[in-house]
């Protein structure tokens, strides 16, 4: 009795103090999660990886965005949209799909963000490795062969055997004022690195999306949707040749697509383009 009458008393968990040790990502992620509440933010998404914690909030009231990725050292990686240095960002987003597991064969589990930047004409997708160690970081993917700001914009597995698949969005034949074709082209992350997918998965990728885009074109055409049914066509044209469909069919499979659709001069213009770089 007397023992324990003299005992000290334990002091009180500091949550806050946790955090700064950084040895349970879970505790950090319920102070982190509290942190954006107290500042009006709504958790949107999150990722339960074997080392980590991936966080994505976003305010409603103020239109900002965050993803917090969290491990045994902390926050090891944060992303804000908008922020002053990045003016053109429009909001970051935390992709669940396919986050959290080993995208690249490397080892370490990977966590993909998705970046609205009003220069691109669509969101880009940006692979981030979780190291064991802590530590977290971009892995690059360099898609500048197929235009200067090309970037992955969609994520898939083709074949539906755990492989993924980044499809970059390639604009080949821009004229303004004309609908713009986009076309996928996979990539693949193999021992830690990311590049083009083989000529195998390329043709898988076209029969798939030929599929689809066959059926968006014929209802395009039927509403008398000029553009939307140009911009599907020229885009069924480019993939048919990513199959190594024979030229003669891929310009014959474009006459009659385009036959009956009123084309202005710049809709003619690129079609022309079209089928120069074709031959090229």
């Amino acid at each position: 009795m007397a023992a324990t009458a003299c005992r000290e008393t334990a002091p009180d968990f500091d949550p806050l103090q946790y955090l700064a040790v950084g040895t349970d990502t879970q505790t950090e992620a319920m102070v982190e999660e509290r942190a954006f509440r107290t500042r009006g933010f709504a958790i949107v998404s999150r990722v339960d990886g074997r080392e980590f914690v991936a966080l994505g909030a976003r305010s409603p009231r103020e239109g900002a965005s965050s993803v917090r990725i969290l491990t045994s050292r902390g926050i090891a990686m944060g992303v804000d949209a908008p922020v002053r240095d990045r003016p053109t960002w429009r909001s970051v987003a935390l992709v669940e799909r396919a986050s959290g597991r080993d995208l690249d064969g490397d080892g370490d589990p990977e966590v993909l963000l998705s970046i609205d930047d009003s220069m691109r004409p669509s969101p880009c997708l940006v692979v981030v490795r979780v190291r064991s160690a802590g530590d977290a970081f971009e892995v690059p993917l360099d898609a500048r062969a197929y235009g200067p700001r090309a970037c992955p914009e969609d994520v898939v597995d083709l074949d539906r055997d755990g492989t993924i698949q980044l499809l970059v969005g390639y604009r080949p034949w821009i004229v303004a004022g004309a609908p713009i074709p986009v076309m996928p082209i996979a990539f693949e992350g193999h021992d830690g690195q990311w590049g083009q997918a083989s000529e195998g998965t390329a043709r898988d990728l076209a029969g798939l999306v030929i599929a689809d885009r066959t059926e968006a074109f014929l209802q395009a055409k039927s509403r008398g949707e000029t553009a939307e049914a140009l911009r599907l066509a020229l885009e069924l044209f480019w993939l048919e040749g990513s199959r190594a469909t024979p030229r003669a069919e891929r310009d014959a499979a474009l006459d009659a697509a385009l036959a009956g659709l009123a084309l202005d001069e710049r809709m003619e213009a690129l079609v022309t383009m079209a089928r120069t770089s074709a031959s090229e």
